[in-house]
């Protein structure tokens, strides 16, 4: 006999169609049934076989980099990871944006005619401004 059980979580983490598209390509391959991703609202619905544990496939979305904040269906929820995402120093747009800001705006700075001739045209001082809005736009990639 095949029991299925219907599953809803909130996840946190999904910023695009190609998160929703990574989500639902994991829970398939986890066997999954009936699919729902809305990377919009951060819904995940799907009907789970009686083989796929929920604590399998919610630390599979952990490893994946989302957050599962609510488990309507299953009997426990990961109060100890609810709005943390793991290895991410800066977590959304808005914090890398005024994170790198600065570094922008002092790298800029050699554009006004009086401070042309100054340390910020250093190119060791302007590697160092670069490297950590270098980093940041490169870790968001991954």
């Amino acid at each position: 006999m095949d029991t299925k059980e219907k599953i809803n979580w909130k996840v946190k983490g999904m910023d695009c169609a190609t998160c929703a598209l990574t989500i639902n390509k994991y829970l398939t391959k986890e066997g999954g049934k009936d699919i729902r991703v809305n990377f919009a609202t951060g819904d995940v619905s799907f009907e789970n076989n009686a083989n796929a544990s929920i604590d399998k496939i919610s630390k599979g979305l952990a490893d994946l980099g989302y957050t599962v904040v609510d488990e309507h269906q299953s009997s426990h929820a990961h109060t100890n990871e609810q709005g943390k995402v793991k290895g991410a120093f800066i977590k959304n747009n808005a914090q890398r944006f005024w994170f790198c800001l600065p570094f922008t705006l002092i790298l800029m700075l050699h554009m006004i005619p009086a401070m042309h001739h100054s340390w910020i045209m250093q190119p060791y001082i302007q590697l160092a401004l670069c490297l950590p809005v270098y980093i940041v736009g490169m870790s968001f990639l991954v």
